[in-house]
């Protein structure tokens, strides 16, 4: 028989300063500490050190009566969070009109750490639809997202991709040479922009573009079909689109 789980002292404390935090609201903006400790059911003194924490990363202030509330660094995620909820509907917006006009899938992606994710996509309303493949720098990149990242990437970020990375085959037109991937890479860089031809999935192509922001590429807009509806005109076009639609949202995120 196995013992209990022992819960982690450190996510137990990182729950209650957060569950301190959700208490500030515009009915009750101001908390002083011994109201936190009745409504938490916790001694005062383990409040004030969790205040005291929150007080030192400015997420909350102490006003001369005692309380406390709300700080500036909250103020700044909050915008944060705004303009990346306004960042991303714009993206959306954009690659409907994509979707509307090649009746393909739309991908809105983000590279964190070795993973290509997905914030947002736009089904094809085709009969024959394509399955989600979850895309990655490793072991192997492979889709067209994936090689347009690994092409803007950073020495450093380069680095610990060929550290880490394998030669992996996931079809037969995957680019296993590292000095032809290398080639493909300083291509798509001068370019601006990326294609796979069944590199990671049979019977796919994609085309992808990136989201330059100051000298990063964290996101990128991709196009995915499958190979026998669309041929090498259709691509041109859908790749010429997408590089407009990126030059919208680029302006828009710089604005």
């Amino acid at each position: 028989m196995h013992a209990p789980a022992i819960p982690s002292l450190a996510n137990s404390t990182a729950d209650r300063v957060i569950e301190i935090l959700l208490l500030f609201s515009y009915e009750k903006p101001a908390w002083t500490a011994l109201e936190l400790a009745q409504k938490m059911d916790m001694p005062r003194s383990t409040v004030y050190r969790y205040l005291g924490s929150l007080k030192n990363s400015q997420l909350i202030l102490e006003d001369g009566d005692g309380s406390f509330r709300l700080g500036p660094k909250i103020q700044v995620l909050a915008s944060v969070g705004r303009a990346t909820t306004s960042y991303l509907g714009l993206a959306r917006e954009e690659m409907l009109k994509l979707s509307d006009r090649f009746n393909e899938t739309v991908l809105f992606n983000e590279l964190v750490d070795f993973d290509v994710v997905t914030l947002e996509r736009i089904e094809s309303r085709q009969r024959i639809r394509l399955a989600s493949t979850r895309g990655s720098l490793l072991p192997w990149p492979a889709t067209a997202s994936a090689k347009l990242f690994l092409a803007y990437a950073s020495p450093e970020k380069l680095s610990q991709v060929w550290s880490l990375s394998r030669p992996h085959a996931y079809t037969s037109s995957t680019i296993v040479d590292k000095d032809a991937l290398l080639y493909e890479l300083k291509k798509i860089a001068h370019e601006g922009y990326a294609y796979s031809d069944e590199e990671r999935d049979e019977g796919v192509v994609g085309v992808s573009v990136p989201i330059i922001t100051g000298h990063e590429v964290k996101h990128c807009l991709s196009m995915v079909a499958p190979k026998f509806r669309v041929g090498a005109q259709d691509l041109e076009q859908m790749r010429d689109a997408l590089l407009e639609t990126a030059k919208v949202i680029t302006r828009h995120r710089s604005d």
